[in-house]
């Protein structure tokens, strides 16, 4: 502790920055949807905020069941099958 106050840690992977972002946009966790290209930062930090995640994986790497809720090789490929979910 400096100074004597406690530290607040708002970078990723944890919560308070995804908080202060829902709250700027004026939506719920379950309203959004965190995209990112890394596990331990992007989609640990929307997982802990309570968001739907993820991960931009261009090599379809392996990740550990229920890191993320979708893995997708490119932005490309996330808006094909958002427009299907659409249809």
């Amino acid at each position: 502790m400096a100074g004597g106050a406690r530290p607040v840690v708002v970078g990723k992977p944890h919560a308070p920055i995804f908080e202060m972002a829902l709250e700027r946009l004026g939506c719920r966790p379950d309203e959004a949807m965190m995209v990112g290209d890394g596990l331990t930062t992007d989609v640990a930090g929307g997982r802990a905020a309570g968001m739907a995640t993820v991960w931009l994986d261009p090599d379809g790497g392996d990740q550990a069941p229920g890191q993320a809720d979708m893995v997708v090789p490119d932005l490309a490929r996330l808006l094909e099958f958002w427009k299907g979910a659409r249809d």
